[in-house]
């Protein structure tokens, strides 16, 4: 096979893992990426699709392994470092993940929305650190590139509410919701800095609304319910609890399938 057929082939089972990755089917993508990297172990499409593939079956590590490999090849592909990144975070590495932010950050003419990727990202490294004033920094700075980066506002209304600042937080999760008001994240942290306020029927609406959105946000029916406690409502409160233990079980049995 010359060296124009070797990456016609290659394409062809890019695109294969690309169709089965949309329909669901991890294990045949899996199987494509892995028989275009035995062709040519060096093609960054194969290897950022296997690292993309173990980062959704949750392999973070082993995602981690094939990110490097492409870095090693495309030092400059700010896709792979934010993959990078974001696997890291879910790891635990919050350190270690805000060193790869910042290398990002650092690109010359980067896309404008991979630069805000990685300043929002960071921004929640360090709020998985305690460290929430230098997440609101963050968040600050992607709100400056865009003001219509919806998960800074709803992240930095979380943030705030973190340091007990409420209102605050109340009229970021407003402004995300002018920019979209079916977001399920600004509803819940919403609903939470009200809760807080014990302003608690204004919290059970925005959580009515998440719940009413996205059925599944267990988020939304455990806050719900414990909104109810404190209203002394305690039936509706149990029937939200039940709620988010169905949920926990759907979840449990689904990736134990």
């Amino acid at each position: 096979m010359d060296k124009f057929d070797t990456q016609e082939k290659i394409m062809d089972l890019v695109e294969e893992c690309a169709e089965f990755y949309q329909q669901g089917e991890l294990s045949e993508a899996m199987a494509c990426c892995d028989e275009a990297i035995k062709i040519n172990d060096k093609s960054t499409h194969a290897l950022f699709l296997k690292s993309d593939l173990l980062f959704k079956l949750g392999k973070y590590e082993e995602s981690i392994q094939f990110c490097d490999k492409v870095i090693c090849i495309e030092p400059k592909d700010a896709n792979i470092r934010l993959m990078k990144g974001i696997a890291l975070v879910h790891l635990g590495k919050n350190e270690e993940s805000i060193a790869c932010f910042d290398e990002i950050i650092e690109f010359e003419d980067i896309d404008h929305y991979l630069l805000c990727g990685a300043w929002n990202e960071k921004g929640l490294a360090y709020s998985h650190l305690g460290k929430n004033e230098e997440s609101i920094a963050c968040y600050n700075e992607v709100i400056r590139i865009d003001p219509t980066y919806v998960g800074a506002w709803t992240n930095k209304g979380l943030s705030l509410s973190k340091i007990k600042k409420y209102e605050e937080s109340i009229l970021c999760c407003d402004e995300a919701l002018k920019l979209n008001s079916e977001s399920v994240d600004a509803l819940v942290n919403k609903g939470l800095s009200l809760d807080y306020l014990q302003k608690f029927e204004e919290a059970i609406v925005c959580y009515d609304k998440a719940i009413q959105i996205y059925p599944e946000s267990l988020s939304a029916w455990n806050n719900k319910g414990a909104a109810l406690e404190s209203i002394n409502k305690l039936e509706d409160a149990k029937l939200c609890f039940d709620k988010v233990n169905q949920l926990n079980n759907k979840k449990n049995t689904k990736f134990c399938g």
